[in-house]
């Protein structure tokens, strides 16, 4: 799952990071994080990744999920195993579903260390686009056999995949690309940034002493959280679109906007208003949606501010004879900001 903050203004170096957050990735005060710039002529935004996994281990890094039927002791054996394969566990999640007769299990895995005829060493591996834990997979599916869940009757539910995002990020830093890393610690919800970061940034978006905003998303899934930097006012717009519900309803937003010459960088369609405008408040229900776009308008001028691209997107909106009847309505998303720690 992506988490989402709307643009804040970065204060000198100083980044405000939102508890949702930083939940994900249990950054609480005094945690230790290593963070990267990607400005590798980006296409979008320039960006920096942070994470609480070193950079040594980002190129061998993978996630196994498994479904099993409930039994005691099951996940200890299941680390068990993997401990002998010499597969080093970096987080592990849990939880009985299906009434309690299924169990989900779900590992990031630090696999430099394991090595088999079929899977190869870890240097063996680094040089390989799609690499696959074939024999750990199947050492796995043959040992747990009799506890599996079967999707369609002959699988099991069991997925060994490589965590890409790490995985392209070393590969940046091995090529030059991403340049070092830097060593950090969050407080107080406060992420401070160095110059080794924030001067690539700068010069990445042509601003070495204008301000600067900054977006934040976190991979709840893959832990890991992307740091998107932009300057006000230069055709990067957050808004929210809030609509009556309706099947064939999203698709039309989406193309109405593409049509106003909007590249979609990120979106979240969710059901129910999502901090709506005062004048939907009292409609709060499963009938409506919330509609989430990071959006770049492809032919905004530089002096084109948020306000005049709302209005063309609003204007569109309003005028698309489609949407009559689906109460649709946008604004600008704004940030709020994190309470902070004692």
């Amino acid at each position: 799952m992506l988490i989402q903050s709307s643009f804040s203004m970065v204060q000198g170096s100083v980044l405000h990071v939102p508890l949702w957050n930083r939940a994900p990735l249990n950054l609480s005060a005094g945690t230790r994080v290593f963070a990267a710039a990607l400005l590798d002529d980006s296409p979008v935004l320039p960006e920096i990744v942070v994470t609480t996994f070193p950079p040594d281990i980002w190129g061998d890094l993978w996630r196994i999920e498994l479904d099993v039927y409930q039994s005691p002791g099951l996940l200890a054996q299941v680390l068990g195993l993997l401990r002998d394969q010499r597969v080093h566990i970096l987080a592990a999640e849990s939880t009985a579903l299906d009434a309690g007769h299924v169990h989900a299990i779900s590992l990031l895995a630090d696999c430099r260390d394991y090595a088999s005829n079929g899977d190869l060493t870890t240097d063996a591996r680094s040089q390989m686009q799609r690499p696959e834990l074939r024999d750990l997979h199947a050492y796995l599916a043959a040992t747990f056999i009799k506890d599996f869940v079967f999707a369609n009757g002959e699988t099991p539910r069991l997925r060994v995949r490589r965590l890409y995002s790490y995985y392209r990020c070393r590969e940046r830093l091995r090529s030059g690309e991403l340049g070092s890393t830097v060593d950090l610690v969050i407080n107080n919800g406060e992420l401070f940034l160095p110059d080794a970061i924030m001067e690539p940034v700068r010069d990445s978006l042509g601003a070495p002493a204008d301000p600067i905003r900054a977006m934040i998303l976190t991979d709840s899934k893959d832990r890991i959280m992307r740091v998107l930097f932009s300057l006000p006012n230069t055709g990067v717009i957050h808004i929210r679109v809030f609509f009556r519900y309706a099947v064939h309803v999203p698709a039309l937003i989406l193309s109405i906007i593409d049509q106003a010459s909007f590249d979609i960088i990120r979106s979240q369609l969710r059901q129910g208003l999502f901090r709506p405008p005062s004048n939907l408040r009292p409609a709060i229900s499963t009938e409506y949606a919330t509609l989430d776009l990071l959006l770049k308008n492809l032919y905004a001028e530089s002096t084109a501010s948020d306000q005049d691209l709302l209005a063309v997107i609003r204007s569109r909106l309003t005028t698309t004879q489609e949407l009559n009847g689906y109460d649709a309505t946008v604004e600008l998303a704004k940030f709020i900001p994190p309470k902070r720690e004692a």
